[in-house]
C-alpha cells in the first residue's frame, strides 16, 4: 500500500506527506510495539501563524517535533517532523498553525479527543495505563474538554467546600478532589494532597467572581 493511501486512511496531516513508516517492538511506557511515522513538509505549501492565522511562505526556523498519534493496529504510535516557525509579518517568530495539532501540543487533536472520550466513562488512572500516559496528562485532558464543553466552573456563588483525598497509583501517591457539598459538584482535581498541592485551586478561588474575591460593597471573604 502506498503512503497517500496510508495518509488517506488514517485521516491524514495537512502539509505534510510520509516519508517513512518503521515499526519496533516495546513501546516507551505501555509495552505496546511502537509505530513511527516521518513526516516531511509539502514543498511550497503555505503555512500559517499559529497566532492570527496570518498566511505566509517565510520560515524562521524549524525544529523537528516528536508527537504522540492514534495507535495503529494496537501499537503505540509517533509521528516525527520539522516543525516550523513561520516569520509572520504581524506576530514575528511564530509556530506554524496546524488543524490537526494545538499550538505546542505533544500530541495531536484526535489523539487527545480519544483520550477524553474514554476519561468520561473510566477513571483516569485506567485511562491513563491503558494510553502509556502519566494521570497528570490525561487529567488534564480531561479538564480542558470538560471546561470547552461546559465552560469554566463558577466559583462565584461557591459558599462551602469539602475536601477528600484518594489513591492514583502504588507506593501512596495521592491527588485531591474538591468539591460542593450539598450539590456535589466537583470544582478541581489535582495531584498531591499537601498544602501546595492546593495551592492553584485557591489561587482560582482568590480571582475576581472567586469564593474568597471581594464582592459588591466591600465585603470579602477569607
Amino acid at each position: 500500500m502506498a503512503y497517500d493511501e496510508i495518509s488517506a486512511l488514517l485521516g491524514g496531516w495537512p502539509g505534510f506527506v510520509i516519508r517513512r513508516v518503521t515499526r519496533s517492538p516495546g513501546g516507551t511506557r505501555s509495552g505496546a510495539p511502537q509505530v513511527t511515522i516521518e513526516l516531511d513538509p509539502v514543498a511550497g505549501a503555505t503555512r500559517y501563524c499559529s497566532r492570527c492565522g496570518q498566511a505566509t511562505k517565510q520560515v524562521h526556523d524549524v525544529a523537528e517535533r516528536r508527537i504522540r498519534e492514534l495507535p495503529i493496529l494496537e501499537a503505540e504510535t509517533w509521528l516525527v517532523l520539522r516543525l516550523a516557525r513561520v516569520a509572520c509579518p504581524t506576530c514575528g517568530p511564530t509556530v506554524e498553525g496546524l488543524p490537526w495539532l494545538d499550538r505546542y501540543a505533544r500530541m495531536t487533536k484526535r489523539f487527545a479527543e480519544s483520550v477524553a472520550r474514554l476519561a468520561q466513562v473510566l477513571p483516569i488512572k485506567q485511562v491513563a495505563e491503558w494510553f502509556g500516559l502519566s494521570w497528570d496528562t490525561v487529567q488534564a485532558i480531561d479538564q480542558a474538554e470538560l471546561e470547552a464543553r461546559l465552560g469554566p466552573v463558577n466559583l462565584q456563588d461557591v459558599r462551602q467546600i469539602v475536601i477528600d483525598e484518594f489513591a492514583i497509583q502504588k507506593g501512596h501517591r495521592y491527588a485531591t478532589v474538591i468539591a460542593q457539598p450539598l450539590t456535589r459538584e466537583v470544582l478541581w482535581v489535582g495531584r498531591g494532597r499537601k498544602r501546595e498541592d492546593l495551592r492553584p485551586f485557591f489561587e482560582l478561588l482568590a480571582r475576581p467572581g472567586g469564593l474568597c474575591a471581594p464582592r459588591s460593597g466591600g465585603d470579602g471573604y477569607g
